[in-house]
């Protein structure tokens, strides 16, 4: 899947995905999916959460819907 691992150095910088990120985001988004069921008012909404795994931090970005973009929202 990821291919030669002999040279440490490039693999370091490849694309590859460490498996407990997937579990990490795969949680946050079911405790979502969750509060989402239950009528929770305070979801991830026009927001987009980053992680930085190395440094185990979160950032939340805010955004807003462009009127003038149909994708994505009611027309």
């Amino acid at each position: 899947i990821f291919g030669d691992i002999s040279d440490i150095e490039n693999y370091k910088t490849s694309k590859a995905i460490l498996g407990a990120v997937a579990g990490i985001m795969g949680s946050i988004q079911a405790t979502e999916a969750i509060k989402y069921i239950i009528g929770n008012t305070s979801l991830l909404t026009d927001r987009l959460l980053l992680l930085d795994a190395i440094k185990m931090s979160f950032t939340e970005i805010g955004f807003s819907v462009n009127p003038h973009c149909s994708a994505g929202h009611d027309k």
